[in-house]
């Protein structure tokens, strides 16, 4: 039997909130650039490239 999304969500909710929240397994090996080695460096770089004012979407998995 197949499980659904809200089952399989509803099951795994907490431990994926850890890990998100955490940012377990966000550890960048292969970057070309060195100064990129996780997911808070990411969304820094991403800030300072984005104008002021800018808005958009969130097309990674997790909604904010």
């Amino acid at each position: 039997m197949q499980k659904t999304s809200e089952e399989f969500y509803s099951r795994h909710a907490r431990r994926y909130a850890e890990v998100s929240h955490g940012f377990i397994q966000s550890i960048y090996n292969n970057v070309s650039h060195p100064g990129l080695t996780g997911d808070l460096d990411l969304i820094g770089r991403m800030k300072e490239l984005t104008p002021e004012g800018a808005r958009g979407l969130d097309v990674g998995c997790g909604a904010t």
